[in-house]
């Protein structure tokens, strides 16, 4: 088998590495980074999911390889939409903290409907405040759109085409990606089962990356 591991928003591939290097142990791992993050340069500051899942296909190009994606948060988004495509050469799908639906909070809700009623009168500035550090982060590097895009892209309707086994990995404290998108996401997609991380957050390979390669390592080891 061959695993390629998609990192998440604002990461790279470095932050994937030694995880990577422990799943060798079933083929191949190759964790790359993803247009506009670590050393690859940005493509297009309008690009979307659609366009990131076509640059991995790709980049993966044709192969006779048993693939499996292993996708972190954004990366997630990304392996769960190119996996609805069903392309021949994916064996297995991992999911990590991936929201692929959009779910946003009521305080989301609330923060995106005031802002769009006060862009016309109110300075740039003040409209910041309004903002995700996440998404002023975004606007400061010029992807502002590409986070846009990603936040609000919902999977509902595609993720019952992945026909793949799937594991949905998540920690337990995630506030980014709650549990419950887990388990709304597990009702959908046919053949996944859903661990959760007790005691960690969103970023499960940062908080204990021992207990992410064991939950991984059993679930390939039944694939």
């Amino acid at each position: 088998m061959r695993m390629i591991i998609l990192h998440g928003w604002g990461h790279n591939a470095g932050l994937w590495r030694g995880i990577a290097e422990k799943l060798e142990h079933f083929g191949s791992a190759d964790v790359w980074d993803l247009p506009g993050f670590g050393n690859e340069p940005l493509v297009s500051p309008e690009w979307g999911i659609d366009d990131y899942a076509n640059w991995v296909d790709t980049k993966i190009g044709k192969t006779s390889d048993e693939i499996v994606l292993i996708g972190h948060s954004f990366g997630g988004r990304v392996a769960s939409l190119l996996a609805s495509r069903r392309p021949l050469y994916l064996r297995a799908l991992v999911l990590i903290g991936a929201p692929c639906m959009y779910r946003p909070s009521m305080m989301i809700r609330l923060k995106s409907a005031i802002a769009s009623m006060v862009k016309p009168i109110v300075p740039a500035a003040l409209r910041r405040m309004l903002m995700t550090e996440e998404f002023r982060d975004a606007e400061d590097s010029g992807i502002g759109r590409v986070f846009r895009n990603a936040v609000m892209n919902d999977q509902t309707q595609s993720l019952p085409m992945i026909v793949v086994p799937t594991l949905l990995l998540w920690g337990e404290n995630d506030s980014a990606a709650p549990v419950s998108i887990a388990h709304e996401i597990q009702t959908l997609i046919p053949e996944s089962v859903l661990t959760v991380l007790p005691g960690i957050g969103h970023n499960v390979h940062i908080d204990n990356p021992i207990l992410t390669y064991g939950a991984i390592e059993r679930f390939l080891e039944n694939v």
